[in-house]
């Protein structure tokens, strides 16, 4: 390390220094960093884990992205759970307090299946004309 390294590094570690010492004396290191730091933490990690909770316990369908479970659905495979009201309140409700939470997931995948539940509830409204498209053999 040079001589202006570290200078400099010192330079910085004692104005860092001054200005800890100088809200530990007024009383606001508290008030200014670590509570709104802890708040912030403690609501993001409350509403990561409600929406797992609710994905696990009540609607175990909404469990994956959407996408891969939709075209697999689409080509014959038997998922359960993946229509259904829980799933699509499970899948709302969970993908809002998973974004709430900061959690890393994606939109396209949700709002796909999202977009699927609402078009085969839609289906089952009485009637509606959509009777015959029912059966599994006519709407595939």
């Amino acid at each position: 390390m040079t001589l202006v390294e570290e200078y400099l590094s010192e330079l910085f570690v004692r104005m860092m220094e001054s200005l800890i010492q100088k809200n530990l004396a007024e009383g606001s290191v508290w008030d200014k960093f670590i509570a709104p730091w802890l708040m912030f933490a403690t609501m993001s990690a409350f509403c990561g884990f409600f929406a797992g909770l609710l994905t696990t316990y009540y609607g175990p369908g909404a469990s994956g992205s959407g996408v891969a479970e939709f075209i697999g659905y689409i080509n014959g495979v038997n998922y359960p759970d993946f229509i259904s009201v829980p799933t699509l309140i499970t899948k709302i409700v969970g993908v809002t307090f998973a974004v709430t939470g900061k959690l890393c997931i994606g939109k396209e995948g949700p709002l796909a299946h999202i977009g699927a539940i609402c078009g085969v509830l839609v289906l089952h409204i009485p009637k509606m004309g959509f009777e015959n498209l029912r059966n599994h053999d006519k709407r595939r």
